[in-house]
């Protein structure tokens, strides 16, 4: 058996040359970045304030502790002349553009997947903290910037997004129209992100510079492996985005921002959506022209991620209610060279999503036993013991796994009565000759059956509030 210095010095290896860009070096990144502080020392900004420290810091959420060993706690807890020295700091690095160097490292740790690992980085949480200091600065750039594909932004949701292209997708089939859905996966989006590239299109969508500057100087220092209590040398990278950075997704966001702008205007009939690295792509109408112009946006956006150092994954999917015009679509696409499977239904935004045909939602099901089998686990778990633990760690875990997708999908009559009774058995105690409606309001403030009926209606009601009458919903209807 491998030791665990040996497995990770091994994995370093293999990700060093994943996170290495061959037409870019180190020297080419410095380069870049020596540029970019001349022009960010330039702009002129508010300095960071105790108030705002403050007022930020009681909206934290507790979250785990960063590579300097420091938590949303640790700060909380300082005295305010510790404070004011850290706002103090804080200013200083940013009228400088400079971080400590200790600050620089970042501890990579490895998920299994079922396919393969998911590397995910843990930062210096005095870093994450100046980033939510200064998120401020960066949320209008992020709605100014906002394509029309775009629909990761504030005041949407991934639930919501995907509420409407079912409801296009069922009125077309309503309309006897063919649909074709192009469900495209970006392979290892932050992974696979040229740091020069995405320094120059963020350079080129006027993001703010000196944000601009000190998040890519955290992206060029130290990355260290860490699994099975072992880590790693350092392993240098001239490519990847740390996916625990606040600011990876607007990185994303401008590094695939003007290829989705030339497609969209050179097919405007072609549907463009994006949630981050999920891209889709659909057509709807009539006639044989469909296949051939849904898999000609499909090559074209493949060709313009290649291009950008990205690829779309094999596990990028078809959805359409034309069995005979997405086999064709299918066939098109591996003859340039890109893998995207037809199939009835598929799991879009974590739910589950065909052509407007009958629905079978293996994987709301799944979830939802899945969320049921937890809230009896916690009950047994803490039965006895902490009999208060066990109601919050259902409600916060469980039912909002077993819910997720009931708001757009609803819930069954069978579902919300299972539902309530896993809920009343989280609690640990017995019901014998008592009211499962009172209980559950005790215990947890709500009823599951009314809190599901009622997410499930705001959620329709919102999404036709924010739907304007231009819009292809109100078109389509």
């Amino acid at each position: 058996m491998d030791m665990p210095t040996t497995v990770v010095d091994q994995k370093a290896v293999a990700w060093a040359s994943r996170w290495r860009d061959e037409a870019d070096t180190a020297a080419d990144l410095i380069g870049e970045l020596k540029v970019l502080r001349v022009e960010a020392a330039e702009q002129e900004r508010q300095p960071i304030t105790l108030g705002l420290l403050n007022a930020k810091l009681a909206g934290e959420p507790r979250k785990g502790m960063g590579a300097d060993k420091l938590t949303t706690t640790d700060i909380k807890r300082l005295p305010c002349a510790a404070k004011q020295e850290l706002v103090d700091w804080l200013n200083f690095c940013e009228s400088h553009l400079c971080w400590p160097w200790q600050l620089g490292l970042t501890l990579i740790s490895l998920f299994q997947k079922p396919i393969g690992e998911r590397p995910v980085g843990q930062m210096c949480w005095l870093l994450r903290l100046w980033s939510l200091l200064r998120k401020d600065a960066i949320t209008p750039w992020t709605a100014s910037q906002a394509g029309h594909w775009d629909a990761a932004i504030a005041g949407n949701s991934s639930l919501r997004e995907v509420l409407e292209r079912m409801v296009l997708d069922e009125t077309a089939e309503a309309a006897t129209m063919h649909t074709y859905n192009g469900l495209l996966d970006i392979g290892k989006f932050y992974d696979s992100m040229s740091v020069t590239k995405t320094l120059a299109a963020a350079r080129h969508l006027n993001f703010p510079l000196r944000d601009l500057f000190l998040s890519f100087l955290g992206y060029a220092s130290a990355r260290v492996l860490k699994t099975q209590n072992a880590v790693s040398e350092v392993v240098p990278a001239t490519r990847s985005i740390i996916a625990g950075c606040r600011n990876a997704n607007n990185f994303g966001r401008c590094l695939i921002y003007r290829l989705l702008e030339q497609t969209s205007h050179a097919l405007p009939r072609v549907r463009h959506r994006s949630w981050v690295d999920d891209l889709s792509l659909r057509t709807e109408g009539k006639g044989p022209h469909l296949a051939s112009e849904t898999a000609g946006a499909i090559i074209t956006v493949g060709l313009g991620l290649r291009d950008l150092g990205l690829d779309i994954s094999p596990k990028s999917q078809l959805i359409s209610n034309d069995s005979v015009g997405a086999q064709r679509v299918a066939k098109i696409c591996k003859k340039a060279g890109f893998t995207i499977t037809w199939v009835t239904e598929a799991r879009d935004l974590g739910v589950d999503r065909n052509g407007g045909a009958t629905k079978h939602m293996k994987t709301h099901f799944a979830r939802f036993r899945a969320g049921l089998f937890s809230c009896r686990k916690a009950g047994r778990i803490f039965r006895g013991t902490r009999p208060t633990v066990a109601p919050k760690i259902a409600r916060t875990g469980p039912f909002a796994k077993a819910t997720y997708g009931t708001r757009v999908l609803g819930a069954s009559p069978a579902q919300t009565r299972k539902l309530r009774k896993a809920m009343a058995a989280a609690t640990g105690k017995q019901l014998a000759g008592r009211c499962l409606t009172t209980h559950l309001h005790l215990q947890y403030g709500e009823d599951p059956a009314v809190t599901t009926a009622t997410q499930h209606m705001r959620e329709w009601l919102s999404f036709w509030q924010k739907n304007p009458a231009a819009s292809p919903v109100q078109n389509s209807y």
